[in-house]
């Protein structure tokens, strides 16, 4: 089953929308990264993290603040779709467990997905909403899956989230607005200048 056969709020639009703000954000660290300057995979993911949050916080409040915020939950940043359904990202593979830190749940997320989910039937099933940001060997982004986590700490069911298709490719293909990671040039100028 599709995510939003679970929950109309997690559309296609809205997951491919939110993947791609992650694919970007890593690929940016990975393109950015200088091995010759002791960058690691290691720099190259907290800087990933870091600006896959400063992304998806200025999606919440500018171009997508109909369905998206973003919020601090039990200690852990918080993507919310359409004010119901919690999620949390973390980077990993579809073919390995998920890691333990990842599925720890704290009570606040815990009741929001409980309640989000109780309408569907799932809330018994589901403990929890992970997006997974697979990487390729150089810290470039392979895939973005969606995954619900049962109460078990094992996949559910795990939806591979497609990439962004120009609108004018292919049929019924979401077209997204750019999101731009890098500073307007007015900043640029003055971080250059020292002001």
């Amino acid at each position: 089953m599709t995510p939003w056969e679970f929950s109309p709020s997690l559309t296609r639009e809205r997951l491919i929308c939110i993947a791609d703000i992650l694919r970007r954000a890593r690929d940016s660290a990975a393109r950015d990264a200088r091995p010759h300057l002791g960058d690691t995979l290691f720099n190259i993911g907290l800087t990933a993290y870091e600006r896959a949050v400063h992304a998806l916080a200025l999606a919440a409040k500018n171009e997508h603040v109909e369905w998206l915020s973003t919020q601090p939950m039990d200690g852990h940043f918080a993507i919310i779709f359409g004010r119901a359904i919690v999620a949390r990202f973390y980077r990993g593979d579809a073919d390995a467990p998920i890691p333990e830190k990842t599925l720890r749940v704290g009570p606040e997320e815990r009741a929001q997905t409980r309640l989000a989910l109780e309408p569907t039937g799932m809330a018994g099933l589901i403990q929890c909403v992970r997006l997974e940001v697979e990487k390729k060997d150089k810290g470039f982004t392979k895939g973005v899956n969606f995954v619900w986590v049962d109460h078990e700490g094992e996949r559910f069911a795990s939806w591979p989230i497609p990439r962004f298709v120009s609108a004018d490719r292919k049929r019924g293909a979401v077209k997204l607005n750019p999101i731009n990671l890098d500073a307007p040039d007015e900043n640029r100028r003055a971080d250059a200048s020292g002001a």
